[in-house]
């Protein structure tokens, strides 16, 4: 993302940081997860640069790793 990220996009990348925690959490579903940030072309960069959450961060990486990415 540039380095002008506005506020409207912190917040949508920040609410989809948190969906995507939440279904790994709540369903149990890394690969889901995977698929969708690389399907749409989202980076954990976007994501930590737009001020995600650390839980939810920490969540999607752990997805990262069980699908040995």
């Amino acid at each position: 993302m540039s380095d002008t990220m506005t506020d409207i996009h912190k917040g949508r990348y920040q609410g989809i940081a948190f969906a995507l925690a939440e279904i790994s959490r709540l369903h149990g579903e890394p690969q889901f997860v995977v698929d969708v940030m690389s399907n749409t072309g989202l980076l954990l960069t976007d994501l930590a640069e737009a001020g995600a959450a650390e839980e939810d961060m920490d969540e999607i990486r752990k997805c990262f790793e069980a699908a040995h990415v």
